[in-house]
This record gives structure tokens, sequence and C-alpha cells, in this order.
């Protein structure tokens, strides 16, 4: 092989691993992507959840404060 042959194959090689380099980098931040993705689903998933209870005890207080006051009313006349 000649000095321009072995030059040309060298920066074959390099070119070739920078870019296998590179699509593996592509593939992982795509998985991270995806981890990101179901992670904020669970967490929106997680919330909604927490919010629908917190409504259904703020109903529940609301009924009780109802029936005491309708205790506190009855009592009184």
């Amino acid at each position: 092989m000649t000095a321009v042959q072995t030059t040309n194959q060298v920066y074959h090689d390099i070119v070739g691993y920078v870019g296998d380099k590179y699509n593996e980098l592509q593939r992982d931040v795509a998985g991270l992507a995806v981890g990101q993705a179901n992670l904020l689903a669970h967490q929106n998933e997680c919330l909604g959840g927490l919010s629908r209870q917190l409504m259904q005890n703020n109903y529940d207080a609301a009924l009780r404060d109802a029936a005491t006051n309708a205790n506190i009313v009855a009592q009184a006349q």
C-alpha cells in the first residue's frame, strides 16, 4: 500500500468509527426521550389521581359541614 492509500484507509476507518458512534448516540438520546416521556406520563397520571382525590375530599368535607350545620339549625329550633 502506498502512503496515500494508507492515509485514505485510515481516514475511511475514522469516518466509519465516528459515524457508528454518532448513530449510537442518536439511539441513546432517543431512548432517553422515550424514558422521559414515559416518566412524564406516569407523573401526570399520579397527579391526576391526586387531584381527583383532593376534589373528593373537599366534596366530602362540604357534605360533613352541611350535615353539621343542619344539625345545629335543627337543635336551635
